[in-house]
């Protein structure tokens, strides 16, 4: 029921941004710029989750004892949660502008963009469910 709740919610915010933006078809560039904006954040949230998974993986290998310990697990748990965080958030950009794209942009290239980002942060997505586990451990030793 929840999921249900869910769905139903980014479907009404889905239809409302779509509305939005036909209402403004009359601007031929409204559509493109939005999508291109789209795209750009979904790149800088890509390479923003990239600089996490690093630190995250620093802090794997980090030894440490006492005190020290329980504080390398803190920032490593908020830096997953920031991980996890930016690559969600960009796979639903990048879903948002290759749908835009498909609907309303008549370029092929911001269409094939934005696949290619979708793929991308679906692969991330992918990383973090391999390699990570609940407690923010790696499953394996090595990336």
């Amino acid at each position: 029921m929840k999921s249900m709740g869910k769905l139903l919610l980014g479907a009404m915010v889905g239809f409302v941004t779509a509305y939005g933006i036909l209402s403004f078809s009359d601007f031929s560039f409204a559509s493109d710029f939005i999508i291109i904006v789209l795209l750009v954040l979904s790149a800088l949230l890509i390479s923003m989750s990239l600089v996490r998974w690093s630190e995250v993986k620093k802090l794997y290998h980090y030894k440490a004892e006492g005190e020290t310990e329980d504080s390398a697990e803190e920032r490593k748990y908020k830096k997953f949660a920031d991980y996890s965080l930016y690559t969600n958030a960009g796979l639903v950009l990048s879903l948002l502008a290759l749908s835009l794209s498909a609907i309303l942009s008549n370029h092929t290239i911001l269409f094939i963009f934005a696949a290619s980002l979708l793929i991308i942060h679906g692969l991330l997505v992918c990383l973090t469910r391999i390699f990570f586990v609940s407690d923010n451990t790696f499953i394996r030793n090595e990336i």
